[in-house]
């Protein structure tokens, strides 16, 4: 998170406690929301009383024995949002994903290297509410990595292409269609080889995980290159 309060921003770090970090980190990533909603979310396994005196106890540490760190929260009797000249990454990551995904034109590389550079969201957080959000950017950036493969091989800009089909099948290893990207890809670059071989770690894959095997249109898409190289769907 970053100022931008007329002044070229500034980056600072700093280590938080334990509970104000999930608590400035439920606020970033929600944005204005009531006290109630804060207080259920962050404890949802008591009374709506007990998590709202908890939430109480919380703000008066972060008032009175956090008072070296830099202001990060706007506290009202009713609701709690981030403070105003506070950046959050996750809605430059959005705002560029969803860039990507919707726009027909050419994204900036900004866009595309924030889409590729993405990194999971509060890695060793387990609560509900972060498996959630996790989960949606995850889905977004998926869709956004796809779109960026596709229009990539449109242009036949292949190298690009396959570091973003890559980065699909890394984000979520079970995703057919981030697959058949990479295989298209190998397919129209020439690289029947690498084609197959993708297809059959995918299939074995597939077998292990699930049970399961490749979709009939994937299937397709591969047999003429399978029978071409020996190789065939198990």
């Amino acid at each position: 998170m970053s100022g931008d309060g007329g002044t070229p921003p500034v980056r600072a770090e700093f280590e938080l406690p334990v509970w104000p970090r999930r608590l400035v980190a439920f606020v970033a990533l929600h944005g204005r929301c009531s006290r109630t909603f804060v207080a259920g979310s962050l404890w949802p396994d008591g009374s709506d009383q007990a998590a709202t005196d908890r939430l109480r106890a919380l703000l008066w540490r972060v008032r009175h024995r956090h008072g070296a760190l830099p202001p990060l929260l706007e506290i009202s009797a009713e609701s709690l949002a981030l403070a105003r000249n506070i950046v959050v990454d996750v809605d430059e990551f959005v705002v560029c994903a969803n860039r990507l995904i919707r726009n027909s034109e050419e994204p900036d590389d900004a866009a595309v290297a924030r889409v590729l550079a993405g990194a999971e969201l509060l890695p060793g957080w387990y609560e509900e509410w972060t498996l959630i959000d996790r989960e949606r950017l995850r889905q977004l950036r998926l869709g956004a990595l796809e779109v960026l493969a596709n229009r990539r091989l449109a242009q036949a800009r292949h190298h690009e292409a396959l570091q973003a089909a890559l980065a699909a099948t890394a984000t979520e290893p079970l995703h057919e269609s981030a697959h058949r990207a990479v295989a298209r890809i190998y397919i129209d670059d020439g690289n029947l080889v690498e084609a197959v071989s993708h297809f059959e770690m995918f299939e074995g894959m597939l077998r292990r995980e699930l049970d399961s095997r490749p979709s009939g249109k994937f299937v397709e898409m591969m047999q003429p290159y399978l029978h071409h190289t020996g190789a065939g769907p198990r």
